[in-house]
């Protein structure tokens, strides 16, 4: 199966079930919605698309990338250009197979159910999946489930190496109004890549031009190709050519991936390459600087990170960058929405403890107004603050055991029931009255708050001394929020 010739891309049109070859998806421009059964399974099979089609179709500028989103490309066109690729990107190639090495030193095969990202050979308590679900899948899915490994996940445990972006980054993808524009939405032109020093003299991935046991490697010398389509393990697929049905999608197949053979491998890898993706954050201590990229850490919803997915800050010790990709769009399409396709994974070390896939909306003229919209997170969050706070004195005063559990709590309840405000503020703001919907929001934000407080702290109301601790935080909670509203709002202004 060749990922630039074959029909292996998983999607429903009309709610009809098919599979399309690369060259039909930028050809053509119906409306075809990626379908796996997994959502994470979904992002990454977008992000393959983006990572192909950068490396075998990538345009010279902003002119030219603006013209491949308008207008479907001429099949001729891409047969041609992709001639060049085609043994890169072949699942069963006999020397170098797509993201693998021929002829691993492994005894013991392992289950292809490892290879699915929280699927740890069965053995998760996040999702309850039982010991060989997965057993048997079609060699698309073996491909999807191979760069996702690679380029999103953790690593196999110790002894093998993870992803250029670390063990479990967010991944930002740009949403366009059709399969097509979304994946061009996504390129980076080859003018902005030479500027941002991700275009090297000799590019290819790095099971052609394999890296060597212990091998130091400089990020500088990671070219785009290399860096997108980075294979940490060494990996080789166990192929059986026997009729059976796949596990992901339930179809009949006549060939099927059973499990894998993996190898220990190591190299050193000096600075981090700037995977055009994520984001990323810089700190300075004691005079060194380290890059990271963002991941999730918490339960908290994507709208807190916001700022890292917009906008580029730089003081004297920490700093953060947006995706390449985002920070593109705004030269790419001024004046227009943008909405972001937010994913990865919460993990624990190689445990998976959590998928995340969230999509953010902003109105038109976000790129302009980058300091309103940060003003509108540190204002949700601050509220959650004081809520946090006062409902954590609470329980202390009243003498819980655990008094973070309720605090805990009231921040979860504040997220979750703050979701579709925070994302209607920013995906319906109109900056010229940004006063007014900044003051609205601080109303809204703070009955919330004030709503949640006097639900969990209901139940601990029946003495004398439970009443007196409810009574002063509640006026420390209405304190707190009126002095957030004095700082914000100026007098007069009000909805």
């Amino acid at each position: 199966m060749n990922l630039l010739t074959d029909a292996w891309i998983p999607v429903r049109e009309n709610k009809q079930y098919q599979e399309l070859s690369l060259q039909e998806v930028l050809c053509s421009d119906k409306d075809w919605q990626i379908s796996c059964h997994r959502d994470d399974f979904e992002l990454a099979t977008l992000q393959l698309l983006v990572c192909l089609t950068q490396v075998v179709l990538m345009p010279e500028n902003l002119a030219e990338l603006r013209e491949r989103e308008r207008a479907y490309l001429e099949p001729t066109t891409y047969q041609k250009t992709i001639e060049p690729f085609i043994d890169w990107f072949d699942l069963l190639h006999p020397t170098q197979p797509f993201m693998q090495t021929r002829g691993i030193d492994a005894k013991e095969l392992t289950p292809i159910q490892k290879i699915f990202v929280g699927l740890p050979e069965g053995n998760n308590p996040a999702y309850f999946n039982p010991v060989g679900e997965i057993s048997k899948i079609a060699l698309n899915y073996a491909a999807i489930a191979l760069f996702n490994q690679a380029a999103n996940s953790p690593s196999f445990g110790g002894g093998f190496k993870g992803s250029l972006r670390g063990g479990a980054p967010i991944t930002v993808l740009i949403k366009g109004s059709s399969l097509r524009s979304t994946v061009w939405r996504n390129i980076i032109s080859r003018a902005q890549l030479e500027e941002s020093g991700l275009l090297t003299k000799t590019d290819s991935p790095n099971w052609v031009d394999v890296v060597k046991q212990g091998e130091k490697i400089y990020s500088h010398e990671i070219g785009i190709c290399r860096g997108l389509f980075w294979q940490p393990a060494h990996i080789e697929l166990t192929i059986q050519k026997k009729s059976s049905i796949d596990d992901c999608s339930g179809k009949a197949i006549s060939t099927y991936v059973d499990g894998f053979f993996k190898e220990k491998f190591t190299y050193e890898l000096q600075d981090t390459w700037p995977h055009p993706h994520s984001p990323r954050e810089w700190v300075t201590k004691k005079g060194e600087t380290v890059m990271k990229f963002k991941s999730f850490t918490t339960t908290a919803p994507a709208w807190t990170q916001m700022t890292n997915y917009l906008i580029e800050k730089e003081s004297e010790k920490e700093g953060y960058i947006p995706p390449l990709a985002v920070s593109q769009y705004a030269r790419l399409f001024p004046g227009e929405p943008l909405t972001l396709m937010i994913g990865g994974y919460r993990n624990k070390q190689a445990s998976i403890l959590q998928r995340r896939h969230e999509m953010l909306s902003f109105a038109r003229g976000w790129e302009n107004h980058l300091e309103d919209m940060q003003e509108i997170v540190q204002v949700a969050l601050e509220i959650k603050d004081v809520l946090s706070k006062k409902i954590y004195g609470f329980a202390k005063q009243i003498q819980m055991e655990k008094p973070g559990g309720l605090s805990d709590r009231a921040r979860d309840q504040f997220f979750l029931r703050s979701e579709a405000t925070m994302h209607s503020v920013m995906r319906e703001m109109d900056f010229d009255e940004f006063e007014i919907t900044l003051s609205s929001l601080i109303q809204k934000l703070s009955g919330l708050a004030q709503d949640i407080y006097e639900q969990l702290s209901a139940p601990y109301q029946h003495s004398p001394k439970m009443l007196e601790a409810y009574v002063k935080t509640r006026a420390g909670i209405r304190k707190g929020l009126r002095e957030i509203k004095n700082k914000y709002i100026q007098e007069g202004v009000g909805v």
